[in-house]
């Protein structure tokens, strides 16, 4: 009787171990502060990955065609809470375009345990603005004020 109540716990432990590889929660999730900007100005791109994983492969980053990276910045939190580990990992890149016109960042992504995770694909529309632009242009100013009065966007030191 013992044996067979110490196989039944045995599998049972399996099944819920496995059930919780199975069930993985991933988010990857893709942030602009702004889709339309001149020539003068720097975008905030932002890819943030929160997982209950304790190890996730680096995300393949989308290509910013049409756009020099002037600085990155990367953060990371992990919380405990009853038990259970939560990570979140938050990508910023500000965005210098190249040139005036309408531009496509394709959405980035994770391959994990052969399921892929997407973020969100951007458009972007780059009108002319007062500076002639050259290569390694990069504005004057960076624009940290996020224009929805949502929160405030990370600050690059140059």
């Amino acid at each position: 009787m013992k044996t067979r109540y110490g196989f039944f716990l045995l599998v049972v432990f399996l099944f819920l171990f496995a059930a919780s590889k199975a069930f993985a929660e991933i988010k990857i999730k893709a942030e602009l502060d702004k889709t339309g900007i001149t020539t003068d100005e720097i975008i905030t791109y932002k890819l943030t990955v929160s997982s209950s994983e304790k190890k996730l492969p680096a995300p393949k980053f989308a290509q910013f065609s049409g756009f020099n990276i002037v600085s990155s910045l990367q953060s990371s939190n992990i919380s405990f809470s009853q038990g259970s580990m939560r990570s979140v990992i938050t990508y910023s890149f500000a965005l210098a375009p190249t040139a005036a016109g309408i531009f496509k960042i394709p959405p980035s992504h994770i391959n994990f345990n052969n399921k892929l995770y997407e973020s969100e694909g951007f458009e972007i529309e780059v009108k002319k603005g007062s500076k002639p632009v050259a290569p390694g242009n990069i504005p004057e100013k960076l624009d940290t004020e996020d224009k929805r009065g949502q929160q405030e966007l990370p600050q690059y030191t140059l």
